[in-house]
């Protein structure tokens, strides 16, 4: 059994690193621990911290970077003979934050990957469908991109948004010392930092508009998920994997 507390995964060299398992999930139920794992860029794990998530019982990594940064940060993970590692980029090309019309705020990155990026969304579920679990989603921060998919999964489960959005917002507190990482990182590269800093926060706002644009556009997360090309038979399987019975299980 877990508790709350242990939520977070201290690890040498990662940052972000969460079980997103002990949530209610309505009708009794809670979600699964060590099954889903969300956190920010392994490449300096070090080899302590992978035999850490190893004994986790760490099957499978998904990494939602886009080439450039799997390129400059390879992932310790991508040559692993013991897990399976699969990078899917969210964002097509660099980051839209970063490109010269970048979206206004989080939400509307948020909706840029639910909208335009289906396909990949569609695949990145389809490989949790394959026996992955335990499975580990990460990308830079393990913010953005990986609190879209971990809100997907956690909203199949049952979960409501609000503790969908708490749970997001840990980034702000989990990831503090990388978040002050990547503004040095802006500083040093001439950035707008005055916009940077909009894509840096954590706030449960830009989740909740981000869980509200999915309810008044498709309906809900199953059905999105339906919409995208999941069958009702995947849905279900990632629906059941995520789930518990016993709250203190």
């Amino acid at each position: 059994m877990q508790r709350e507390g242990e939520r977070h995964i201290p690890l040498e060299g990662a940052h972000n690193v969460r079980d997103i398992g002990g949530y209610p999930a309505g009708a009794g139920q809670t979600t699964r621990w060590r099954t889903f794992l969300r956190a920010a860029s392994l490449h300096k794990l070090s080899p302590a911290g992978q035999q850490a998530l190893l004994d986790y019982g760490l099957r499978t990594v998904i990494d939602l970077r886009y080439e450039q940064e799997v390129l400059a940060a390879p992932n310790v993970f991508a040559q692993s003979g013991a897990v399976h590692y699969v990078n899917l980029s969210l964002f097509a090309g660099t980051a839209p934050a970063r490109a010269r019309n970048a979206p206004p705020n989080l939400e509307s990155m948020y909706r840029y990957i639910l909208d335009e990026r289906q396909a990949v969304v569609r695949t990145v579920l389809e490989v949790m469908t394959t026996d992955a679990f335990p499975v580990l989603v990460h990308c830079t921060a393990g913010k953005d991109r990986t609190g879209v998919i971990t809100a997907l999964m956690l909203g199949l489960a049952g979960v409501d948004h609000a503790t969908i959005a708490e749970d997001y917002a840990l980034t702000a507190h989990y990831g503090a010392a990388l978040l002050d990482e990547l503004r040095a990182d802006a500083v040093a590269a001439g950035r707008d930092t005055a916009t940077y800093e909009r894509f840096l926060e954590a706030k449960p706002v830009a989740m909740l508009k981000t869980l509200a644009h999915l309810e008044s556009t498709y309906g809900g997360i199953r059905a999105y998920l339906q919409q995208i090309g999941l069958t009702t038979t995947q849905i279900d399987q990632l629906a059941h994997i995520l789930v518990t019975a016993s709250r203190t299980a």
